[in-house]
């Protein structure tokens, strides 16, 4: 009786990540300051998870939709981005990619040297 309990209680939980069209319902926002990045499913980035953007309102609720504590996530380097949340089309997304250690400008050619004149 119990575990029917548990179950029911835990129907709606899941494990895998929200597709594209599962998400939208999350994503709803005016402006870039209604959105924040989560992970999308039990594992995060560095664990071969994903990372999305929904709104704001959903900042804790959105982790308790997953069911996590029997995944098992790889051990690998992920696939993290660096990408700030954005709203578009009153949908959040996440930006475009940073780098995270942006490169220095190279310095252009070396002027020619003059001769000197002894």
């Amino acid at each position: 009786m119990l575990l029917l309990l548990l179950l029911a209680l835990n129907a709606d939980a899941r494990t895998k990540p929200f597709s594209a069209t599962e998400l939208q319902k999350y994503q709803k926002c005016e402006d870039a300051s209604n959105c924040i990045r989560v992970t999308n499913g039990c594992c995060d980035c560095a664990n071969g998870g994903d990372t999305t953007a929904v709104s704001r309102e959903f900042d804790k609720k959105f982790e308790k939709l997953f069911s996590c504590e029997k995944t098992m996530c790889t051990q690998k380097a992920g696939d993290c981005n660096f990408r700030e949340p954005v709203c578009v089309n009153h949908l959040c997304a996440l930006g475009p990619n940073k780098e995270l250690f942006p490169k220095k400008k190279e310095a252009g050619p070396l002027p020619p040297v003059q001769p000197s004149s002894k």
